[in-house]
């Protein structure tokens, strides 16, 4: 693996650091005085979309005078924040890490101001797998295994959206996101969102009690489609930062759940999505020779965890290691150098 330089390693560890200490913007957009009927009034204005929200903050009295004056002072440190992330972001950009396209962009920077990551919302897919290049420290795979139309979002069962039971989708567009709704060919399918004829966003859950293959999702208020065996890769999620604008910070599987994920889905492929098999495997492959390297304790536990959850998981486990020789030849690395208690064994084996 083709390690990042140091000072790209440290400039993007800056940015997720930066996510860490975000300074409050308790009043965002525009601050301004107006007037009305001989009086003065101090209100906020943002551009959302194509929309001019304007929100009031006041009349003219000494206590908004005040609020006014803090949150002016607010506004200064975050632009200040905002200007330091967008130069890392440009810098890193450079240095040849993955960004994020302008549509995709849009999506995600919805998806965070409307708190979906905040709530536990994770983002899978292809576009979880871009993130780990940059977090693990090492250059980019090749250009086939990073391409990607689809914005998957996971939906845990347990995630809940403050506030009123607002569908997820009409939260994204009154944060400014425009998208065309495509609705079910069937009773068993879902809609798909697809953003400028280019973006097909998609929300997916694990599969409920009940075992359809779709249902509707609480917390999101919206349906979603159902995918087995999902609930492995939803654990200890990490945050990351996407490069787009001065970042998104969005959260993502575990590196070594996403991997092991992708070699039991990778079994799942049949019919028309047999073709996606072997790009799983070929980014379950690449992660884990890195994994090995990186994360090889969190690994482990992950290989670990697989094990326990019963045949048919060892069963797809080992079909896609007899598929994958890269893969199965990192998981034997990484079990020698934790001193499993079967090193070089079958890693589908408990």
């Amino acid at each position: 693996m083709e390690h990042l330089p140091v000072p790209i390693q440290t400039a993007y560890h800056e940015l997720m650091q930066r996510f860490r200490v975000r300074p409050p913007l308790s009043v965002p957009g525009s601050i301004m005085r107006i007037e009305k009927s001989g009086r003065g009034y101090w209100v906020s204005r943002r551009r959302i979309g194509d929309r001019v929200v304007e929100k009031t903050i006041g009349p003219e009295t000494p206590e908004v005078l005040a609020t006014v004056a803090a949150a002016r002072a607010e506004r200064e440190v975050y632009d200040g924040w905002r200007k330091k992330n967008a130069t890392l972001v440009s810098m890193l950009k450079a240095a040849g890490i993955l960004s994020l396209d302008i549509d995709t962009g849009k999506v995600l920077s919805s998806l965070s101001r409307v708190g979906f990551f905040e709530i536990g919302g994770i983002l899978g897919g292809t576009n979880a797998f871009r993130l780990y290049p940059a977090l693990l420290g090492v250059a980019a795979p090749a250009s086939e295994m990073v391409f990607t139309g689809d914005v998957d979002m996971l939906a845990p069962s347990h995630i809940r959206l403050a506030g009123p039971r607002e569908p997820l989708t009409s939260r994204l567009r009154s944060a400014g996101l425009e998208f065309e709704t495509r609705f079910p060919m069937g009773p068993a399918d879902t809609s798909k969102h697809v953003v400028q004829d280019n973006i097909e966003i998609e929300i997916i859950g694990p599969v409920a009690r009940g075992g359809e293959t779709s249902y509707f999702h609480e917390g999101s208020q919206e349906p979603v489609a159902a995918l087995r065996l999902l609930e492995f890769s939803l654990r200890d999620p990490v945050r990351v930062v996407a490069l787009y604008r001065e970042g998104v910070e969005v959260t993502v599987p575990a590196p070594e759940r996403f991997a092991l994920h992708k070699l039991i889905v990778a079994q799942l492929r049949t019919g028309s999505f047999k073709s996606k098999r072997t790009k799983d495997l070929r980014q379950a492959s690449w992660l884990l020779r890195v994994l090995a390297e990186a994360r090889p304790n969190e690994t482990m536990n992950a290989l670990r965890d697989i094990r326990s959850r019963g045949p048919t998981w060892r069963k797809h486990l080992s079909a896609s290691l007899r598929e994958a020789p890269d893969a199965a030849k990192a998981l034997r690395w990484i079990e020698a150098e934790t001193d499993d208690p079967e090193p070089g064994g079958d890693p589908s084996k408990g």
